[in-house]
């Protein structure tokens, strides 16, 4: 087979194949599969920090308040 027609073939297959690849891309449904090979995990979500302890303070004191009333 001639260089043009590997060529030729291969633009046809990329054609043919480009409307499912954009799907999964779009969907996101690659990660999926990609996680479960095991050779992508999602980024663990940080814990969301802990409030000031003044916060803490106030509110306890409010319901303090609260409670004596």
């Amino acid at each position: 087979m001639t260089r043009l027609g590997l060529i030729l073939i291969l633009i046809g297959a990329l054609i043919f194949a480009y409307a499912p690849i954009e799907k999964m891309v779009r969907r996101r449904r690659w990660l999926r599969y990609v996680a479960a090979c095991g050779l992508w995990s999602p980024a663990p979500v940080p814990p969301k920090p802990a409030p000031p302890p003044v916060v803490v303070y106030a509110t306890a004191e409010i319901a303090e308040i609260y409670d004596r009333a």
